[in-house]
């Protein structure tokens, strides 16, 4: 007995898919469900999935394996680009992360005629390429959540009040109105996403808790694909991103690359110390004296300030007064210490997120370089001025979160206060050297 046993073997009304080009599994199980009014008690008999009346049915046809394929095998559904999200994504990392800030995302117009694509539910998708109108999450009449799990007294599609974007009527009276734009977009974002897929990586953070608003940033359209679905430019992002780019190397750059770089490996060791490259301590130094000298009086021991400015030129600011209490241990762990030549920084001063992203980034490139050819060596200067920017952030987080423990002030400090963020990072490689590493800081959605 097949699953349609219960139909009669006769073919669903709305299943030529034909011309609905890069339909989704979710699109394509929606408009046969809507079209034959097959109720949620149905689902298994029609497609061999059993109703779970608390899953959201766009993100488990879209993650779940078995569910895709056996919704798959009984609407013929045989298109890779259907099949697989890990194809819409212009880098290599897997469709989960999509799943972590997975909201349905519709074109109204689109959903109207029983069609819906996973070209839509990509971040840097703001508009539908075709009919050029706002994608949205909710109710475009009230703003309330649609139904998208298999609920009685529900239909799938329909808001909780009852308002109905899809017609019937329209997807099985008329042929889908933007067939041959789709298609022809669709095609063209395809294929460009399958050249990005070889040059790009994506490493994204352990724990992550967002994911939407990152890559919405992280990624960039070429110009005669951004044009036909550029977003409204009013839209804020908590996102901040800095691109770094190969450069060729000058006469008087530090050439003594796999050094510095060893110096980081102990990032994948249980250690508390990580000693900084000379190359990149300053820039240390100066987040701590500068965070030092910003503190409300009365907030650091002599003892404590005095380690911050250590074997330096500078001085605290004159307006420094000392803490009246004795000297904390966790806070001396904080600056930079000189030990004989060397900088080091107690581990418990990095934000794990950050750091963790930091020693995942060095795992992937290092080894795949063999200095002293010029180009190496301008990949492996790439490779440290990004882990430099990614841990001087987390030793930034790390230590406003420590000293927020004992300064409750910070709390009100709109530069200074404790947060943290998490680097969605994108490496691009040309050959065996690296091209640009993009990193884009979102703020975490809870603390870890």
């Amino acid at each position: 007995m097949t699953h349609i046993a219960d139909f009669g073997g006769a073919r669903f009304v709305g299943a030529d898919f034909s011309s609905l080009p890069g339909i989704s599994v979710f699109g394509a199980f929606s408009r046969v469900v809507r079209l034959n009014h097959i109720s949620h008690k149905s689902y298994f008999s029609a497609f061999g999935i059993r109703n779970r009346g608390n899953d959201d049915l766009s993100l488990r046809l879209t993650f779940s394996e078995a569910s895709r394929s056996k919704v798959a095998e009984a609407l013929s559904l045989k298109s890779a680009a259907t099949l697989d999200a890990a194809l819409w994504l212009p880098f290599r990392g897997g469709s989960n992360i999509l799943e972590t800030s997975w909201a349905f995302r519709y074109c109204p117009a689109c959903l109207r005629q029983g069609f819906h694509t996973l070209l839509h539910q990509l971040p840097w998708v703001r508009r539908c390429p075709w009919h050029r109108m706002r994608l949205l999450t909710k109710c475009a009449v009230c703003d309330s959540s649609l139904t998208l799990r298999g609920d009685p007294g529900h239909q799938l599609l329909a808001c909780r009040n009852g308002h109905d974007i899809f017609s019937e009527m329209v997807s099985c009276a008329y042929p889908f109105d933007q067939a041959e734009s789709a298609a022809a977009f669709i095609d063209r974002y395809l294929t460009w996403a399958e050249k990005e897929r070889a040059y790009t990586l994506l490493i994204p953070p352990e724990g992550a808790t967002t994911s939407f608003d990152a890559m919405r940033n992280a990624v960039v359209l070429p110009q005669a694909l951004r044009d036909s679905c550029r977003g409204p430019e009013w839209i804020l992002s908590t996102s901040h991103t800095r691109t770094l780019k190969r450069q060729a190397m000058r006469a008087n750059t530090v050439h003594d690359l796999p050094s510095a770089l060893a110096k980081l490996t102990s990032l994948r060791d249980e250690v508390a110390g990580l000693e900084l490259p000379p190359q990149i301590s300053p820039g240390f130094l100066n987040i701590g004296c500068q965070l030092a000298n910003r503190l409300p009086p009365e907030s650091l021991t002599d003892a404590e300030m005095s380690l911050f400015f250590h074997g330096l030129a500078c001085q605290p600011n004159r307006t420094f007064k000392p803490a009246r209490r004795s000297p904390l241990a966790e806070i001396r762990f904080l600056p930079p210490l000189l030990i004989g030549q060397t900088r080091v920084i107690h581990r418990s001063t990095l934000s794990k997120t950050a750091s963790r992203s930091a020693e995942q980034l060095l795992a992937v490139i290092v080894g795949q370089f063999m200095p002293p050819d010029p180009q190496a060596e301008a990949s492996l200067q790439l490779l440290l001025r990004a882990l430099a920017s990614i841990l001087k952030r987390a030793y930034a987080e790390g230590m406003r979160i420590v000293l927020s423990r004992y300064i409750p002030a910070l709390f009100d400090s709109k530069r200074d206060r404790p947060r943290l963020t998490e680097p969605w990072i994108l490496v691009r490689k040309e050959g065996h050297q690296l091209d640009r590493i993009k990193i884009v800081w979102a703020k975490r959605s809870r603390l870890p």
